[in-house]
């Protein structure tokens, strides 16, 4: 039986230090049948295109600046895969990661987004030793219908999710909303869909002073 096609989206805008080392994280995967679609959000520098170009399964599109839920939008509507990860420009994933979510979603039928805690690294790809997720007497919380468990408390953190491809025939991220988009569309989607919890880090979430960051953002609002 053939692997089902699991779509990785990586945005990117203006910044080239870490998206190498980004794509490399989602072709060691030790599940194969990944399509990687790079979405240039407008960068005024082309450097993306050229590193895209290293890897078999990569395909680079640029569009005009539109922010990080435009970019996420135009990338669901090209990816082919039945499942759909995001992956921003300076985070990695573990090598099992996809692998361990697609298991999950082909068993489970009434779940629609599998996503897990993440380790956060300094900008050398160093464990900190912080790791972003539940406590344990609270992962139960994170599983099946979150809605009100969620509400004004958590949101999954942006490199750990697979979803399946239907959530987005519903539901996409808000293109008006260009703070806190995150925290608009996983609400929405808590509403109408459950999902599941991995209690172990499968994705590594990068630490950096970029004020790009939708975390760096919020502080200064």
């Amino acid at each position: 039986m053939s692997q089902p096609l699991v779509s990785v989206i990586v945005t990117t805008y203006n910044r080239d230090e870490f998206i190498e080392r980004t794509l490399i994280s989602i072709d060691n995967q030790t599940y194969k049948n990944i399509e990687i679609i790079v979405v240039d959000d407008g960068s005024k520098i082309n450097y993306a295109e050229k590193i895209c170009n290293k890897f078999n399964n990569c395909k680079y599109y640029f569009k005009n600046n539109g922010g990080l839920a435009s970019a996420r939008n135009y990338g669901i509507k090209k990816a082919k895969g039945i499942y759909i990860a995001f992956l921003d420009d300076d985070d990695l994933f573990l090598p099992h990661k996809i692998e361990v979510q697609v298991a999950i979603l082909l068993q489970k039928k009434d779940i629609y987004c599998v996503h897990s805690s993440a380790s956060v690294i300094d900008g050398n790809d160093n464990l900190t030793g912080e790791i972003i997720g539940s406590s344990k007497e609270k992962t139960h919380k994170r599983s099946g219908n979150v809605f009100w468990n969620a509400l004004g408390v958590w949101v999954v953190k942006s490199p750990t999710p697979l979803f399946r491809k239907q959530v987005f025939d519903k539901i996409l991220f808000d293109e008006t909303i260009k703070v806190g988009e995150d925290v608009d569309f996983y609400q929405r989607m808590f509403y109408f869909f459950n999902i599941y919890y991995v209690n172990e880090p499968l994705s590594m979430y990068r630490d950096n002073d970029d004020s790009n960051r939708l975390s760096k953002k919020m502080r200064n609002i």
